[in-house]
């Protein structure tokens, strides 16, 4: 948990998860293994295990798609 991030009620975080700076988690939300929440975020529903989330409400964001080779392929 980060500085002024909120869990509301009977809500939980799962194992590795990581909430945002001021993200919020509504009552009654389980966050599975790992799922992250960006800063600001307000969960109203549940996530998966891994899921990335985002905005308000927060909404699963897809893994991004990279194109050709970068720096980092090495």
């Amino acid at each position: 948990m980060s500085a002024a991030s909120a869990l509301a009620g009977h809500s939980s975080v799962g194992a590795n998860g990581l909430l945002g700076i001021g993200a919020i988690v509504i009552d009654n939300v389980a966050l599975e293994a790992g799922v992250i929440v960006g800063g600001g975020g307000v969960v109203t529903r549940a996530a998966a295990t891994g899921e990335k989330l985002v905005g308000v409400p927060a909404r699963h964001t897809p893994a991004r798609r990279r194109f050709g080779p970068t720096p980092r392929d090495d």
